[in-house]
């Protein structure tokens, strides 16, 4: 059995060359929030891109859909505004580092029951099945973004590494 470390890509298209702080921040996240084991198993690529729908600031998602419905990934996708000022781009990437941790332990997961798509959010220490918080169409979440357990999650890991907004 090999053991590998954390790999970390960037990819930028334009914008401040920050790929050595971004990249440092990342393993000072991650460091805190996974075990050893866990992120010697992961893959993150990190995109830099100029703009992302909705106005959004970033956004963090499975890389290796090839795997069935249940199965956890060990490859995640962070994309970023790079137009952002540092300070925010490290403070969103907390945020999304955040999702990656609630993802790698399976807190977290986005898939399709019934016919209708869906979070899956087990709150810590939660035992049986996953809540589900359904993904209606053209609307999005039905439960406000603030609401929604597993981003008051990030938002509190935010405060925790930057301080209060």
């Amino acid at each position: 059995m090999t053991n590998r470390r954390l790999i970390i890509d960037i990819h930028r298209r334009g914008g401040d060359d920050n790929d050595r702080t971004i990249e440092a921040h990342t393993r000072k996240v991650l460091g805190v929030l996974l075990s050893t084991r866990l992120l010697n198993s992961i893959r993150v690529t990190i995109k830099l891109r100029a703009g992302l729908p909705k106005g959004r600031r970033g956004d963090c998602a499975f890389r290796d859909f090839t795997k069935g419905s249940t199965a956890r990934s060990k490859h995640y996708t962070i994309r970023l505004r790079r137009d952002l000022p540092l300070r925010q781009q490290l403070r969103t990437l907390t945020h999304e580092l955040k999702h990656l941790e609630q993802m790698a332990r399976g807190r977290l997961a986005v898939r399709t029951t019934y016919g209708v798509p869906g979070f899956f959010w087990r709150a810590p220490g939660q035992t049986g099945p996953a809540t589900k918080f359904p993904i209606l169409p053209g609307v999005g979440c039905e439960t406000p973004w603030h609401l929604q357990p597993w981003e008051i999650e990030a938002m509190e890991t935010e405060e925790r590494f930057h301080g209060p907004k």
